[in-house]
């Protein structure tokens, strides 16, 4: 199944929408040591040739999305996934999730 549809599974009762779906997808980088960054609660996710600070404790991206609509952005979602706070269905094809990202997993699967 693509990541693009929203499902409710009953193993993790996990709903998917189209950021999530995004957020798996996209080429994004998080980067959680960012020099650029104000404080240690913030982590850096570079999409396309921009950088935008996150903040997952306040709910915080400088990218429109979150700021104007009040969304919980791509950006943020991204992090939650690298971060590993915020789980990955088990149902989600893992071939469409972007290789930086499943990269990431992959170490942290094997640190822990």
């Amino acid at each position: 199944m693509a990541v693009s549809k929203t499902r409710t599974t009953p193993d993790t009762d996990m709903d998917l929408d189209k950021l999530d779906a995004r957020a798996l997808r996209e080429p994004m980088v998080v980067v959680e040591d960012d020099p650029a960054l104000w404080n240690d609660s913030e982590v850096a996710v570079y999409s396309e040739d921009r950088r935008y600070a996150v903040s997952l404790a306040t709910g915080f991206c400088e990218c429109p999305d979150a700021h104007y609509r009040g969304n919980k952005c791509k950006h943020q979602r991204r992090a939650e996934f690298a971060l590993g706070r915020r789980k990955i269905p088990g149902w989600v094809n893992m071939d469409v999730v972007d290789d930086q990202l499943r990269r990431r997993l992959e170490e942290r699967g094997r640190d822990e």
